[in-house]
């Protein structure tokens, strides 16, 4: 599951180069692709945070979902393809490597 956010994140991304480069060029169509995902994302993370939000009686951190949606997105991108190359780390005391 991991993997598929991951993907989805990078995807989303390159859709954004793509979408700029195709403005550029007088082609809407990646443009179109980048908002269904952006559709995509943005109903799913709404729906899995408002209830998580609900269950811990924290509904006011919602009104933050708009602003950190597109940082989460790049979040997710940038962490994951670190944690491919970057594998010492300390935590909690401990070292992985």
């Amino acid at each position: 599951m991991l993997l598929l956010v991951f993907l989805f994140c990078w995807s989303i991304l390159v859709h954004c180069l793509l979408a700029i480069a195709g403005l550029v060029a007088g082609d809407v169509f990646f443009l179109k692709i980048l908002a269904l995902q952006l559709a995509v994302k943005a109903a799913s993370d709404y729906l899995f945070l408002r209830e998580m939000c609900r269950f811990f009686e924290r509904r006011d951190l919602l009104r933050w979902f708009a602003p950190c949606f597109l940082m989460h997105t790049v979040y997710i991108a940038a962490v994951g393809m670190a944690s491919l190359f970057f594998r010492r780390y300390e935590w909690k005391g401990r070292r992985v490597q």
